[in-house]
């Protein structure tokens, strides 16, 4: 499977306790928008195909395409890369590209700066191994 999503990227940073009394856990509401579209992105893809069933490798590409303003002079960005690859391999799940992101048993992934006239995003690729 192939897929580009164009969007900001939005990592899945550290989870917070919002409510004591409840054990409520809060992420960031732009993580989650993002993790739906990169989601339906992965569904309309897979669209009538099987998933990876469980217990089977997987292996995952990953390139954002980080928009020039959110990346400093030095090349990096304001998000981490792990936890880019965590939003992408939890939305994947969700979407039912494989069982769970256990299976992914090898990921590569980058980010770069987006050229003149593209869009920030991200591409996915994902094989059985």
């Amino acid at each position: 499977m192939e897929i580009r999503v164009n969007g900001v990227a939005r990592s899945k940073g550290s989870l917070q306790l919002s409510n004591r009394s409840t054990g409520r856990i809060a992420g960031d509401p732009r993580e989650r928008e993002w993790a739906a579209i990169v989601a339906a992105a992965a569904r309309r893809a897979i669209a009538g195909k099987p998933m990876v069933a469980r217990g089977v490798p997987v292996y995952v590409v990953l390139e954002f395409v980080m928009a020039t303003e959110s990346v400093t002079q030095n090349g990096a960005g304001a998000a981490d890369l792990d936890k880019l690859q965590r939003s992408i391999l939890d939305a994947l799940t969700r979407a039912k590209v494989y069982d769970d992101d256990v299976q992914v048993t090898e990921i590569r992934a980058c980010k770069r700066i987006s050229q003149p006239n593209e869009l920030p995003g991200v591409e996915i690729t994902v094989w059985v191994a």
